[in-house]
């Protein structure tokens, strides 16, 4: 996660934890997948996670795959 990200808020609500972070967030576009992945991972280790959906100061950044921001559930393939 880029230096300087700030968390906004956090709620989980019917298995999906939305992490709604800022916008810096987004300095560094090649890393947005790897570090959504890393992000899914680490809370779907939370009782009752089973997905993640990331927001950036309230919504999904139109400018980037929105497929980066979820709702993201771990994968096996995601990792070595």
């Amino acid at each position: 996660i880029p230096a300087g990200t700030q968390l906004n808020a956090v709620t989980i609500e019917e298995g999906t934890c939305c992490v709604d972070l800022s916008a810096q967030y987004l300095s560094s576009p090649e890393d947005l997948l790897p570090a959504g992945r890393v992000i899914a991972a680490s809370l779907c280790t939370l009782p009752d996670v089973v997905q993640v959906q990331i927001l950036v100061d309230g919504g999904v950044p139109a400018e980037h795959d929105p497929a980066w921001f979820g709702p993201l559930r771990p994968n096996s393939d995601w990792f070595l």
